[in-house]
C-alpha cells in the first residue's frame, strides 16, 4: 500500500504509533510522548533501578566465598570486626546483621578499629586472637 501511495507514510506511522500506545495503555503503561513507543522500540539495553519496585533499598550479604582455611562464620564474623559498631553505613549495617545471624566461635577481641577512610578506601581492625597473637583486619581496597 505504502508503495502505491507514499503520501500515505506518516498517516500509517501515525496509525501505528497510536495502535502501539492503546496497547500499552491496555497493560497499564502510559506513553507520554507517542515517539517515546518508537524511541523505546529501538533500545537494544534498558538499565533500571525502580527502588522499592524492584529492589528493596536494603542491602544484604547473599554469598559468601571464604578463602581455604575459613568457613562463612569466620569471614563475617572477621568482617564485623572491620565494620562500624553503630552508625547509617549500609555496608557495614549488612554485614553486621549477616554475621549476627551465622554467629562464629573463636572470634579475636577487638583491640582497635580505624574506620572507613574515604583516601585510602578501607576501614580496618586489629585484634587478639586466643594465642596471643595480634591480627589486622582491613574491609575495602587493601593494597599493603
Amino acid at each position: 500500500m505504502l508503495a502505491a501511495i507514499p503520501v500515505a507514510l506518516p498517516a500509517t506511522f501515525t496509525l501505528a504509533s497510536a495502535i502501539g500506545a492503546r496497547t500499552l495503555a491496555a497493560r497499564g503503561v502510559l506513553p507520554t510522548r507517542l515517539s517515546a513507543i518508537d524511541e523505546a522500540a529501538s533500545m537494544d539495553v534498558l538499565c533500571s533501578d525502580k527502588t522499592g519496585t524492584l529492589t528493596r533499598n536494603v542491602l544484604a550479604v547473599t554469598t559468601v566465598y571464604a578463602a581455604p582455611g575459613f568457613d562463612e562464620p569466620q569471614v563475617l564474623g572477621l568482617g564485623a570486626l572491620a565494620s562500624a559498631d553503630a552508625g547509617l553505613d549500609p555496608v557495614d549495617a549488612a554485614i553486621r546483621s549477616a554475621a549476627a545471624q551465622r554467629p562464629a566461635s573463636g572470634l579475636p577481641a577487638r583491640l582497635r578499629f580505624v574506620p572507613f577512610d574515604p583516601a585510602q578506601k578501607m576501614s580496618e581492625a586489629q585484634a587478639r586472637n586466643a594465642a596471643g597473637q595480634t591480627l589486622r583486619i582491613v574491609k575495602g581496597a587493601f593494597s599493603r
